[in-house]
């Protein structure tokens, strides 16, 4: 079996590219993970003050 990440450090502008890739599939899943955290989360409600 090979190791597939001896090729992935082997060029810079290949990590650079990698890493722009991953970062934009991620800063486009944001909102979506932002309302799934929101919807599961409990809204607190205010106490009555006594």
């Amino acid at each position: 079996m090979k190791d597939k990440r001896a090729q992935w450090r082997a060029n810079n502008a290949k990590a650079r590219r990698r890493q722009r890739r991953y970062k934009k599939k991620l800063i486009a899943e944001l909102p979506r993970i932002i309302t799934d955290i929101h919807r599961h989360i409990p809204k607190m409600k205010p106490k009555a003050l006594s």
